[in-house]
């Protein structure tokens, strides 16, 4: 999809691995420009043999890496609960997992923040300190951060960015554009302002 309004796009999610990642490899599947993906934990942290022992990553680890080790690991469980197929799909869209907070330089029209509820996403986005006070704005798309509804949210997010990107003026009609999406998709949005 061609976008004359060039906005500039961030996925947000936890780890930087199943919504956000899901919504990026969307978004670049139909050839959005400006679209880039973060995580916003301490570590990505994927589920392990059990719930009290994750695989714990640093971020920028290579998404290939971390493949391959859980392949070693334990082929079968990571196979069945579909964490293979996730990393190769990542690995196809960039090389390792982003952490937010630590993205000085790239500045974005939107954010989309895939979130099943409010927490620290949000709230490092109101409190950076503002340098430059250019606008931007924050969509929380409520998604269970599971790989069925990372697809949904996903397609919901695309929804949103092909709403507004139909528009040249979509900054001065976001109250009319949002309804068009909850009409659209049948879901609210949570919709917010920062400033870098």
């Amino acid at each position: 999809m061609a976008d004359p309004t060039g906005i500039r796009v961030a996925m947000v999610c936890a780890s930087n691995q199943n919504r956000s990642m899901e919504a990026h490899a969307l978004l670049v599947q139909k050839n959005v420009p400006n679209v880039r993906s973060f995580g916003t934990s301490q570590h990505c942290k994927l589920p392990g043999p059990s719930i009290d022992k994750p695989n714990i990553y640093p971020f920028g680890t290579p998404y290939r890496r971390i493949l391959e080790e859980l392949r070693q690991q334990n082929p079968e469980l990571y196979k069945g609960n579909g964490i293979l197929k996730m990393l190769d799909r990542n690995s196809k869209v960039k090389e390792a997992p982003e952490r937010w907070q630590d993205e000085k330089k790239a500045h974005f029209d939107v954010v989309c923040i895939p979130i099943d509820n409010l927490d620290d996403r949000e709230t490092d986005l109101r409190t950076r300190s503002a340098t430059t006070f250019e606008m931007i704005h924050v969509f929380n798309i409520q998604t269970k951060d599971n790989h069925k509804d990372a697809a949904i949210g996903a397609a919901q997010a695309y929804s949103l960015y092909q709403i507004l990107a139909e528009h040249a003026d979509w900054r001065d009609r976001l109250d009319t554009l949002i309804e068009q999406y909850s009409r659209l998709t049948q879901k609210s949005i949570i919709y917010s302002i920062g400033f870098y």
